[in-house]
């Protein structure tokens, strides 16, 4: 027994972009792509929970930074949060003491390098003072920072406050005047050099209008930043904001197409070495059944993952489907995790992924075969190979010529020959079409010179697709055998033949002498303008002409024979021919 999963791809479009990636750190930043992966599904919103294991974590403040990339590669910002890990007499004994407390204003020189702060050591100094000279400061907007050292050697988290020194008229007379704002997107290029706002100086500018460029933006999250310049040299804090260019058909065009799927258990390969899933452009993955072969897993429980890369390269974010195994299964095993068939047809062709656990022997290779039109394996078709002991990989074969009839419930598997093993049938049957235009056919000229319009025969039945005759104009065939060759609309091919020749059609009289009845005729039938009668003496019935007119091609009375004529009919013969057809 093979041990498999199955999951369904859901892959859905959307005008906003998605957002494929959340990630998180603790204290220090590995940077982008490279913190810890917050599992979600990908989505234009995303409301998840996560946890952080505090038991590396050494005890007091750290912070946590968590972010996130849409489908075109843009990062939002990043949140950050300060929390405590507290003191455990159980882990370290009682909190150690603060035993240092400094602060710096506006630039941080340094841990331990801080203007110190004199407190009595202990775990409680939320009564320190701390006294701040303004005097040595330019009047405007600065940053006050506080930090603490424990007893262990640990820093807090810097505390800062922004404060204002004001402007006193008897300094200044009067509050500088604002002579520049600038601003700029998502990187900031250093005071002095972002975009310049045009404005009027003076001591308020909050109404100055700003418009921004957005035309050579990509669409997605971005990073607004606006600062201003006063009249003594002294720059603002920068004020922030986050916007979204959202994506527009007009700008962007059409979604662009899935192009690869592809999954893996538990450890991530890295993206494109995960197990390739076969795809059919235009498919509906929403819909798509995948086999992933479990066997060899221990028991308990493990993730399937899951993800797509669309024809830009921009990978999703990786789905995640829960699997809790109460016993695992061992040995070797093979399995088609995916297919695809790429004409249902006789002739036809099917791409197979297969995945493989356990191991194989040097020559080993993976056979494909096909079950009868009802599924049964009871004597599979050998339909194709690959010598390999690779775990996964495809095979694309063609379907048997002829040798498989028209079915809904057809099944592949792929086995192994070192060591011998079975695999698994696919559970998704999938149908062989056989494509039939109708069976050849015969029609009739009068004479061996006259052509035949092949257009006009209407057994010929084509489903979309296109058919072509093999003579250059088919509306003039002559005397002789013609194929017409025809593709349908999903590939599938049949040929048909017309041949054009004369007919001759003799009186058996075994029904009785009525000339209209067609169980008096060799051809089953009653002869036409193109048909060349023959009339023999001695049957049963003589031929007798009543009731209507009749018009032949040509007339043979042989031995004697005779066609009785009755009184107001008439047998008109059309024919000129130099040839007459054999009976």
């Amino acid at each position: 027994m093979i041990a498999t999963v199955f999951v369904a791809a859901c892959i859905t479009t959307w005008g906003q972009p998605v957002i494929n990636r959340i990630e998180y750190y603790v204290d220090t930043d590995p940077g982008y792509g490279l913190a810890t992966l917050v599992p979600a599904a990908a989505a234009a919103n995303i409301t998840t929970n996560f946890s952080i294991s505090f038991a590396p974590l050494a005890e007091g403040v750290h912070v946590v930074g968590v972010r996130s990339r849409d489908e075109n590669g843009i990062w939002s910002h990043d949140n950050r949060w300060v929390f405590l890990k507290p003191y455990s007499s159980n882990s370290s004994g009682p909190a150690p003491h603060i035993v240092r407390l400094e602060y710096f204003v506006d630039t941080d020189p340094g841990y331990g390098n801080g203007m110190p702060i004199t407190i009595t050591p202990g775990q409680d100094i939320g009564n320190a003072v701390i006294n701040l000279s303004l005097i040595p400061l330019n009047p405007g907007v600065h940053v006050l920072g506080v930090r603490s050292k424990d007893a262990n050697g640990v820093w807090s988290y810097d505390n800062r406050w922004i404060f204002l020194k004001p402007y006193p008229t008897s300094n200044s007379g009067a509050v500088p005047n604002i002579t520049k704002v600038e601003y700029y997107l998502d990187t900031d290029p250093g005071k002095g050099n972002a975009t310049d706002v045009p404005i009027t100086p003076g001591a308020d500018v909050a109404a100055v209008p700003i418009s921004l460029g957005l035309t050579a933006l990509q669409e997605g999250v971005h990073t607004f930043g606006v600062r201003s310049l006063d009249a003594n040299g002294v720059w603002s804090q920068d004020n922030r904001w986050l916007f979204l260019k959202p994506h527009t058909a007009s700008t962007t065009g059409p979604v662009s197409p899935v192009s690869q799927m592809e999954y893996y258990i538990d450890s991530d390969p890295g993206y494109g070495k995960a197990v390739q899933v076969q795809l059919t452009p235009g498919e509906d993955l929403a819909a798509k059944p995948i086999a992933v072969n479990i066997n060899n897993l221990a028991a308990g429980a493990h993730y399937v993952y899951m993800r797509t890369r669309n024809a830009n390269g921009v990978w999703s974010q990786d789905y995640r489907w829960n699997v809790n195994l109460a016993n695992n299964l061992s040995g070797n095993s093979a399995l088609v995790n995916s297919f695809v068939v790429g004409r249902a047809c006789n002739e036809g062709t099917i791409t197979l992924g297969y995945q493989a656990s356990g191991a194989f022997n040097s020559g080993n290779q993976f056979v494909a075969q096909l079950s009868d039109a009802t599924g049964s394996f009871a004597n599979p078709v050998n339909i194709g190979n690959v010598t390999t002991t690779l775990l996964t990989g495809q095979l694309q074969i063609t379907l048997p010529q002829n040798g498989a009839p028209p079915s809904s419930a057809y099944r592949v598997r792929i086995n192994s020959t070192n060591p011998a093993t079975t695999g698994e049938a696919s559970r998704m049957p999938f149908t062989i079409y056989k494509y039939v235009i109708g069976k050849d056919t015969t029609v009739f000229v009068r004479c061996e010179f006259d052509t035949y319009n092949l257009n006009n025969i209407n057994n010929f039945v084509f489903e979309g697709g296109s058919a072509v005759w093999n003579i250059a104009d088919p509306t003039q065939a002559p005397v002789g055998t013609h194929l017409i060759y025809a593709v349908s609309a999903i590939g599938c091919k049949d040929t048909a033949a017309a041949t054009v020749t004369q007919e001759a059609n003799v009186w058996t009289g075994t029904a009785n002498n009525n000339w209209f009845n067609p169980a008096n005729w060799s051809r089953g039938k009653v002869p036409t303008n193109v048909t060349h009668v023959i009339v023999n003496s001695g049957t049963p019935n003589p031929c007798v002409l009543s009731g209507a007119n009749a018009t032949v091609a040509s007339v043979r009375l042989n031995g004697g024979a005779s066609i009785s004529i009755q009184p107001g009919f008439n047998l008109v013969v059309m024919g000129t021919c130099n040839n007459l057809p054999a009976p």
